[in-house]
């Protein structure tokens, strides 16, 4: 997000990172290798900053993931890109994340601005993390009280794993979707769940194979529970 002069521009449906190596002998930086992150709506990237261990940290918003319309979204990569873990930070409406930097202990600390939380329109909104320790799952604070479980079993897993979601609270009507995305953010499966009621364990059968029946390449994968308010996701390695 770029402000300025009264204007401001949202820009990038996925955000792109992109890293060069420059020779100043030459036209123009070699590419070494792009990524691109993000789910089915609007994410964006504000901040990227190169860790103690050579990988990535990147900090911006995200409208496919958390339970706002438009969460912090902290994303940690390895030295050529790959996701290692993704975290959203906010509340029901709206949070931004301008800058993050690595801290002492290994953690991090984030700035950006809260319409969620706070006395004003927006507010300075200032998150600072525990130590890096390869977190790989992320829940809204506000279901942690109702007790949800979300667990995979085998993970990692070569033919098949199975799911099982229980939550003990009403859906209140809401729709209740459990998918699977690729790290470019791509849903590569769905899985109907129909209950007014989540008290009981529902479980459900991956394959390894897409909603055209294809099976899908080893690597990592994204598992995300939605309902309501409730959202979890977890990560999954499919072994080749």
């Amino acid at each position: 997000e770029i402000e300025g002069w009264g204007c401001r521009t949202l820009f990038f449906l996925h955000f792109v990172l992109l890293f060069c190596v420059v020779d100043l002998s030459a036209q123009a930086p070699d590419t070494l290798w792009t990524k691109i992150y993000g789910g089915v709506n609007d994410d964006g990237a504000h901040s990227v900053q190169q860790t103690s261990d050579g990988g990535y940290i990147v900090v911006g918003y995200t409208m496919s993931f958390g339970p706002g319309f438009s969460n912090v979204w902290l994303l940690k990569t390895d030295a050529n890109g790959d996701t290692i873990w993704t975290t959203t930070y906010g509340g029901d409406n709206i949070e931004y994340s301008y800058s993050v930097k690595q801290t002492f202990d290994d953690g991090y600390i984030i700035a950006g601005r809260t319409n969620s939380f706070g006395a004003g329109d927006y507010d300075i909104y200032l998150v600072k993390t525990k130590p890096d320790v390869g977190v790989e799952e992320t829940e809204n604070s506000k279901s942690k009280i109702q007790n949800p479980r979300l667990a995979i079993y085998p993970n990692p897993f070569s033919d098949k794993t199975v799911i099982s979601v229980k939550c003990s609270m009403p859906s209140n009507g809401s729709e209740i979707t459990l998918r699977i995305y690729d790290l470019s953010g791509r849903s590569v499966k769905s899985f109907p769940l129909t209950t007014d009621y989540l008290s009981q364990t529902i479980t459900a059968q991956w394959d390894g194979k897409d909603n055209s029946g294809k099976k899908v390449p080893g690597g990592i994968y994204f598992l995300r529970f939605v309902t309501g308010k409730y959202n979890a996701t977890r990560k999954l390695l499919k072994i080749r």
